[in-house]
């Protein structure tokens, strides 16, 4: 698993193929076997309560995102003020199309 990659934001590689090629069958990877680096999708990031992207984790690999400190303020109704210190996405590869996530945002 290419963790370090992830949590740094580096991708190397273009996915396989010209604009008009016929994509590869990923389906036959997996946790044991993960997606040859040639054919992982773009990173897609998906900073901890700031974006969500529909895009899911190559099988295999590991995406790890997390920020040091965020600050929010609503104001709609009455305003609230929250701070979150060291929210973190953690995401597995499983197949294909199939991730698994875990997500921590702790309050002080």
């Amino acid at each position: 698993m290419h963790i370090a990659a992830a949590l740094l934001g580096i991708h190397g590689g273009e996915p396989g193929g010209s604009a008009g090629a016929v994509p590869p069958n990923k389906g036959v990877y997996g946790l044991g076997n993960p997606t040859p680096r040639h054919l992982m999708r773009p990173l897609s990031a998906d900073r901890p309560d700031t974006t969500e992207s529909p895009y899911t984790v190559d099988a295999g690999h590991t995406q790890i995102e997390l920020s040091f400190a965020e600050w929010t303020r609503k104001d709609d109704g009455p305003r609230t003020d929250t701070v979150d210190f060291l929210p973190i996405n953690i995401k597995l590869g499983i197949t294909n199309s199939t991730r698994c996530s875990w997500s921590s945002a702790p309050t002080p």
